[in-house]
């Protein structure tokens, strides 16, 4: 065997134990936060989600990753996939939800579904990116903000 075609083989040995990693990573983390949600009730719709930040004055840990967002009846939860941080969000204490493509700092090509909430008498914001952006907008009551005037 000629010494490019070890290089080559040993190449694609790498790359395939790295995907099969990946793959076992998300898998891991994908479990965990199906177990944290599994006790939300009335489940109407639930995707993998990428969480932009949460504001929150409190210090509880931002929500900076991958994870899975569940809309049910009573609430918003995500959770994320790793490490493992749960936020919910009771549906009666949202104020309003729409998009944006800036949050906190972050800009973005695409609109973000961005929810806003009363937690303890303070508005609170979290932004997530996800593909199919319009069902959510529509289950929450919320719309599109307009483009920016050119």
């Amino acid at each position: 065997m000629s010494p490019t075609a070890i290089i080559l083989l040993v190449l694609l040995a790498s790359i395939g134990i790295s995907l099969g990693l990946a793959a076992l990573i998300v898998r891991r983390g994908r479990a965990q936060a199906d177990k944290a949600l599994a006790d939300v009730v009335g489940r109407q719709r639930s995707v993998a989600a990428t969480a932009l930040g949460r504001t929150d004055p409190q210090g509880r840990g931002n929500l900076l990753s991958t994870g899975t967002l569940v809309l049910a009846a009573e609430e918003v939860a995500f959770a994320q996939w790793r490490p493992l941080r749960v936020l919910r969000i009771p549906r009666r204490s949202i104020v309003k939800v729409d998009t944006t493509r800036e949050h906190l700092g972050k800009t973005m090509r695409s609109d973000l579904l961005r929810i806003t909430w009363d937690e303890d008498g303070i508005d609170q914001q979290v932004a997530f990116f996800i593909r199919d952006l319009d069902p959510w907008l529509a289950d929450l009551g919320g719309r599109r903000a307009e483009p920016p005037a050119s």
